[in-house]
């Protein structure tokens, strides 16, 4: 499988840095509220972004909303499919295409 990691800088309302976006795949890696004069390796390290981001969770509800590591750093999974509603509709679409069958 193909790795892809993108990265983004965060801009608040007036275009002033906010923080940056890393996303490996189906994970993602916010750290925001950040001094932009400051290295980004005082808030996480090569070694500690490299664990996150193998880190897998396994409830995908909070994978969507994401997990708060610390003050600054917010981690996203999307490798789970969505839960509740588009589940239930997928069901639901499904029992009535069997039924027209």
């Amino acid at each position: 499988m193909q790795q892809q990691l993108t990265s983004q800088v965060i801009l608040d309302r007036n275009q002033e840095f906010k923080g940056v976006e890393f996303q490996l795949n189906s994970r993602k890696i916010v750290i925001d509220n950040i001094d932009p004069l400051e290295p980004l390796s005082k808030y996480i390290d090569a070694d500690k972004l490299n664990e996150i981001l193998n880190f897998k969770i396994e409830d995908s509800k909070k994978g969507e909303e994401g997990i708060k590591l610390n003050q600054h750093i917010k981690y996203y999974d999307f490798s789970r499919p969505p839960t509740g509603i588009p589940k239930k509709a997928f069901r639901a679409y499904s029992a009535i295409a069997k039924k027209k069958k």
